[in-house]
């Protein structure tokens, strides 16, 4: 492409960055200037590890099965995990992980519909979205909840602020509604925006912003997410009058 490239920004934790960038179209990836600013930072929680009488664990994130494993809780048990990212990691951590769902409400409905043995105990953050545990022990799965780890918040990056500064498309996919509603707070400049929602309620979150164009994952999982970013950058380059990428 010979004219400006439009800015891929990930303002996840930088290690899930990484990997949703690198599994872009290696042809698509050369057209676009990628920022990583993480707008949240992740820090260990202190846990008890005990899981004593208990039958399985539930990760509705990577965080958590991370976190879990450098505290050595739960391992060894089954494993129901939320999307296809969090049961590999389970998977590769060692646990007898199976994906359950693809966000809190479908893993629910899944638990309930074909119970497992229990007790089971959901390990996750601060900031937690689904009312997981006490959803399935209100309807006969009991289930605890353990924080492992805290989501904080930071500023963006100066090479952020300077993009979102600029006359050239943002390309922002948001994964979470906590991390649209920090990407709102920090959204300063005057750079048009192409915010991709993993969900309906990440994307309201982005409500009322002139500048910013919002697109809606059809699914709430990064293989969906990385289509719509793909899809983005590719009616960009044709608005921008660079070539077509392939």
């Amino acid at each position: 492409m010979t004219g400006p490239r439009p800015t891929l920004l990930m303002t996840r934790p930088a290690p899930a960055s990484e990997r949703f960038v690198q599994a872009l179209n290696p042809a698509l990836r050369g057209w676009l200037r990628v920022i990583v600013a993480p707008l949240t930072e992740i820090a260990a929680v202190p846990a008890s590890a005990d899981t004593t009488g208990i039958r399985g664990v539930i990760f509705s994130s990577a965080n958590g099965v991370r976190m879990a494993a450098a505290a050595g809780i739960g391992a060894g048990l089954p494993a129901f995990c939320v999307g296809a990212a969090t049961t590999r990691a389970a998977q590769q951590a060692g646990w007898h992980a199976r994906q359950a769902g693809d966000d809190a409400q479908t893993l629910i409905d899944a638990l309930l519909r074909d119970p497992p043995e229990a007790p089971l105990i959901h390990l996750h953050g601060v900031h937690s979205r689904g009312a997981v545990a006490e959803t399935l022990t209100r309807h006969g799965v009991p289930t605890t909840g353990r924080v492992l780890y805290d989501q904080r918040h930071v500023p963006l990056s100066p090479d952020a602020c300077a993009v979102l500064d600029g006359g050239q498309i943002v390309i922002a996919p948001l994964f979470s509604p906590r991390s649209a509603q920090a990407f709102r707070k920090a959204l300063t400049g005057t750079a048009p925006v192409c915010a991709i929602a993993i969900s309906a309620a990440t994307a309201r979150e982005m409500d009322g912003l002139d500048r910013v164009t919002v697109l809606t994952s059809p699914s709430p999982d990064a293989e969906a997410m990385r289509k719509l970013v793909e899809n983005q950058v590719k009616q960009t380059c044709r608005v921008e009058g660079g070539p077509t990428p392939q």
